[in-house]
């Protein structure tokens, strides 16, 4: 199938026809592709980031338990401890309902793995490709 690239709220993403009208379903192998794509942004965000690494906290995807996103992973994933995890994805269930959806993404530094400024913009890109999937998510984060 014939990739495509999509501006969504400002930031081009790459998909395929199948998401180009409103019978597009969210599969292991379109998650996994979408979360390919997200990761190949990480060494761009984390050169635009440097060392500026303040603040210090975490983005993830705060979905409804019915949503596509998590039958897919809770289906297709496998179960570890509290977590359903597929690929990069980890999401748990939480106390106020839904799942968080994390994306583990390389932490070359004790740093980018507590950097709000390198992973909101992978969550923030994460939640534009699933947009295209008709799946609902919030883009939620927390500071240390």
């Amino acid at each position: 199938m014939p990739e495509i690239l999509i501006n969504v709220g400002g930031s081009v993403i790459r998909t395929d026809a199948r998401v180009m009208n409103d019978s597009a379903i969210l599969d292991k192998a379109s998650l996994l592709a979408i979360t390919d794509d997200v990761l190949a942004h990480f060494d761009a965000i984390s050169a635009a980031v440097g060392d500026n690494w303040f603040p210090c906290g975490s983005a993830y995807l705060h979905v409804d338990g019915r949503s596509d996103l998590i039958k897919v992973i809770k289906k297709e994933g496998r179960k570890d401890g509290q977590f359903y995890r597929l690929g990069p994805l980890r999401a748990s269930a939480v106390y106020r309902g839904g799942f968080d959806v994390h994306i583990d993404h390389p932490r070359r530094t004790a740093t980018e793995g507590q950097s709000l400024n390198i992973e909101q913009p992978l969550v923030d890109l994460l939640s534009k490709h699933l947009v295209l999937y008709n799946v609902r998510t919030s883009v939620q984060t927390w500071i240390d």
